[in-house]
């Protein structure tokens, strides 16, 4: 879930607040940290020494807007999903200091390397807002894993204007067999806690990268050897993506994918 604004993030505190008086096994207790733009504003960058230390010591973390501001609430128990609303059009792609470093750093500090993120329709009554018409959308069920702290987004870069080679700029994409393998079984779980259980749509571009090629290899054999009566299929990120607007149901069970892919 990726929070729009102040007033999405506002309602989802009331609904935890209610959660915490109704029930005796859940007490809520929330401060909040700035992050991302408003960090940069106040602090000049944008993930704070505290705003980071206060994380490592929550139990769970609540990104967004905040009264038109990015902040972090934490709580106290138990463990939310992670999501994110960091900036805006003031921190462009030719800013001096943009808010998305502070957003990688703090997924690579607390180690969250797994993003799920769940596409299916919770009512019928959803269907008329979808962008694609209701006659394909409906009957989706896709849950989609994406490794989060690993490959281009993670890898060494130069950025043009810098020596040597002033005209060139690069990123490098980098997995090891053990990242892979630790997502691939995030998957696999997931997949196993359904009934039946669900099959892996693992995406790469193993045709062009040497990463993708590595990455196919990992995934089959961690399938094979771990969890033999899971189905797994490979599937190029191009032609994944075609699926997923003409015929998404194709993709139904779970979608494993590295950063880069899984963003898009």
């Amino acid at each position: 879930m990726y929070f729009v604004g102040p007033e999405v993030v506002a309602e989802a505190v009331k609904v935890l607040e209610i959660v915490s008086e109704k029930s005796p096994d859940f007490q809520l207790d929330i401060k909040s940290y700035s992050f991302g733009g408003c960090a940069i504003e106040a602090t000049g960058q944008p993930l704070p020494h505290s705003t980071l230390e206060a994380c490592k010591g929550a139990d769970a973390i609540l990104m967004g807007q905040l009264s038109g501001r990015s902040s972090l609430r934490w709580l106290t128990q138990p463990c939310f999903p992670f999501a994110g609303s960091i900036g805006g059009p003031k921190w462009g792609v030719d800013a001096k200091v943009r808010p998305e470093p502070g957003l990688l750093a703090l997924r690579k500090a607390l180690g969250f390397y797994a993003n799920i993120r769940p596409a299916n329709i919770a009512s019928e009554s959803l269907l008329e807002y979808s962008p694609l018409r209701s006659d394909i959308v409906q009957g989706v069920n896709i849950i989609i894993v994406r490794e989060l702290i690993g490959g281009l987004y993670f890898g060494e870069r130069k950025e043009q204007g810098v020596d040597p080679d002033v005209d060139t700029a690069w990123d490098m994409m980098t997995y090891s067999v053990q990242e892979v393998q630790r997502i691939t079984r995030v998957a696999a779980q997931i997949a196993l806690s359904f009934n039946p259980p669900m099959d892996i749509h693992s995406i790469d571009k193993a045709n062009v990268l040497a990463t993708s090629r590595m990455w196919r290899r990992v995934v089959t054999e961690t399938i094979q050897k771990e969890y033999p009566q899971l189905k797994v299929d490979h599937q190029f990120i191009d032609a994944a993506s075609m699926v997923l607007v003409a015929n998404p149901r194709k993709l139904n069970g779970v979608v494993l994918t590295e950063n880069l892919f899984g963003d898009m």
